[in-house]
């Protein structure tokens, strides 16, 4: 009777602790989940933004008038402020982990370039009361802003693969802690059918001992 609630105890603490791990790894799951996601949106959003940035410069560049053109600059000058806001976010919850900041600051440093660059150009259109000839700073702006896409794509391959990686390692983990909690749950039956074997055995040798005698 003892023996059978041992059995009981243990099957249930085992029901508990499988609740639990996987209670456990939901929550780990959804957390991977919103921080893996969110982050990726940023990225997304510097992409697109930047995307469309290079792309109204160049109408900006060859508008048809001053007041487009002003206003091509103006929506222009929203898309770097909502990307500065961005990066700093993606800086920001990436603080403790230095290898995505290192990441973070190669493609804020390219876009810092890109950025320069296109300030040249800007200035050239600022001050000009009609569109500006194609010149070779088209060919220099455009070489920067693909270098800038390019550690862009970097910084979201980079962020994909981590959460890929997280989620492999929650795997493992899981498969571990349920083998622990197979084993743990298995163990009484075996001890049981071990002193199950072991009685059967004694009694074998009590009756032939009997029956010998």
């Amino acid at each position: 009777m003892k023996w059978l609630l041992v059995i009981a105890s243990v099957f249930l603490v085992s029901i508990l602790i499988l609740f639990y791990e996987v209670r456990s790894l939901d929550r780990k799951y959804s957390t991977l989940i919103t921080q893996g996601t969110t982050q990726l949106g940023l990225v997304q959003r510097i992409s697109f933004n930047s995307n469309r940035r290079h792309m109204l410069f160049y109408q900006s560049v060859h508008g048809p008038d001053s007041l487009e053109r002003r206003r091509l600059l103006g929506e222009l000058d929203s898309l770097g402020r909502k990307n500065t806001e961005l990066f700093d976010s993606l800086v920001l919850t990436n603080a403790d982990f230095p290898d995505h900041l290192k990441i973070i600051e190669k493609a804020k440093m390219a876009r810092k370039k890109y950025g320069d660059q296109e300030m040249t150009y800007l200035n050239l259109i600022r001050h000009a009361e009609q569109k500006i000839a194609q010149t070779d700073l088209d060919r220099e702006l455009d070489n920067n802003f693909l270098v800038y896409q390019r550690h862009i794509n970097d910084l979201f391959h980079f962020k994909n693969k981590d959460v890929v990686d997280f989620s492999d390692q929650f795997t493992e983990e899981t498969k571990l802690n349920s083998a622990a909690v197979l084993v743990f749950s298995a163990l009484p039956f075996a001890v049981l059918a071990i002193l199950v074997v072991f009685v059967v055995i004694l009694l074998r040798q009590v009756v032939y001992h009997f029956n010998s005698n």
